[in-house]
């Protein structure tokens, strides 16, 4: 008989959270907050844990036992992924999709002679707990599934920026001397959460999940850690949720909110043309910096184009890949999701990632209505990413 767990989620997440983040001090707290968030899987409910697993995802690369070993939450996903094949004793088409992309990904690595058990191990648990976690939320009541996500982003981010913790990694180049990341390792990657955590709250207000106020008070705390990063890409993405916003304010058709909206806007340009706000400043010099498309990418395109001279090496290559994590190249990833993924499983390996993305995001596309706001966190990501 299966036990019912008393302690709330909200309580439960930051305090897991907590303990991860006092992990970098003393591996000790990594291993207390393993064993509970594994037990909470089994005790919570389908959509409750999940809710714990969204907290979670923002803590993900300092859930480890030292700063070079693999996060931790690859282990906590794996757990969630086959408590839920114990549970639920599916499967569907999709989890073949899934099992023929793990299997042909080993043949490439096989092919190259060189085994990468770890990263097929994570690729095939994401890919699993994607399934798993989109089946589970209740589309028509989405508010607490989509308000742990938003929590966990906010809650890293306040815990990073009280400076309470000096063990925890800090983003810092030559030319930038320091970058705020929340608690991820790159300030774009952590500007991806940011706008797409922006996008999910202006849903749930266009939905009444959320009234005005703390919408707007939550939007406003997001746009101001995304400026902290100094990003390109999350300056000129800050315009999705703003448009967002504005169309739910104009189908609500409430004359107050009408007002409210077109204040803040007026007042927040005013505010910035006088010089009383100045925390777009060094990402616009950024901007003012740039002398070609190549400073526009940060030095992306080169990136690119030396991962495309080596695909372009040998058919096998350009059909197969390289694999998982089998190459590195002096300057490091391409930066682009689609890119990494042709590079490192080929045309033909893409085109089954690809259909198992598509297949995923046409079951979620059955159960949501059709619009522009429902529609604004896809586009975030495939857009960012």
């Amino acid at each position: 008989m299966r036990v019912k767990f008393h302690i709330s989620k909200w309580f439960f997440s930051p305090f897991l959270g907590l303990l991860i983040t006092l992990g970098t001090s003393n591996s000790i707290f990594t291993y207390i907050a393993l064993l509970i968030s594994t037990t909470s899987i089994i005790l919570y409910n389908e959509q409750d844990s999940l809710c714990v697993l969204l907290f979670t995802v923002s803590f993900t690369f300092l859930f480890k036992t030292s700063p070079s070993a693999t996060s931790l939450f690859t282990v906590l996903l794996l757990f969630y992924v086959v408590w839920n094949f114990i549970r639920t004793k599916q499967f569907e088409r999709v989890i073949g999709y899934i099992i023929v992309m793990v299997a042909y990904t080993a043949a490439i690595h096989f092919a190259n002679g060189m085994m990468q058990i770890t990263q097929l191990m994570k690729f095939a648990v994401n890919l699993l707990f994607l399934y798993f976690a989109l089946d589970t939320v209740n589309y028509n009541h989405p508010k607490e599934v989509c308000m742990s996500y938003i929590a966990g982003v906010v809650f890293s981010s306040l815990l990073k920026l009280s400076g309470l913790f000096p063990n925890v990694p800090m983003y810092t180049t030559e030319d930038d001397p320091y970058r705020f990341t929340g608690f991820y390792q790159d300030p774009n990657y952590y500007s991806v959460n940011v706008i797409l955590a922006m996008c999910i709250i202006v849903v749930l207000f266009h939905r009444k999940d959320l009234s005005a106020v703390p919408s707007l008070f939550l939007i406003g705390l997001l746009t101001y850690f995304s400026t902290l990063t100094q990003s390109k890409s999350a300056l000129l993405m800050l315009i999705l949720p703003m448009l967002m916003l504005a169309l739910s304010v104009w189908k609500k058709k409430n004359s107050m909110l009408y007002v409210g909206f077109i204040v803040i806007v007026l007042m927040f340009i005013w505010l910035y043309r006088n010089g009383k706000i100045n925390i777009f400043d060094k990402t616009l010099n950024r901007f003012d910096e740039i002398s070609g498309v190549d400073d526009l990418t940060t030095g992306r395109i080169g990136h690119w184009k030396d991962h495309f001279d080596v695909m372009s090496e040998s058919l096998f290559t350009v059909l197969f890949g390289v694999g998982l994590n089998n190459m590195s190249l002096t300057k490091g990833v391409p930066h682009n999701t689609y890119f990494d993924v042709v590079f490192n499983l080929g045309l033909i390996g893409s085109i089954i990632w690809l259909r198992i993305i598509f297949y995923l995001v046409e079951r979620v596309h059955k159960k949501i209505n059709r619009s522009f706001l429902n529609y604004g966190g896809w586009i975030c990501v495939f857009v960012m990413y």
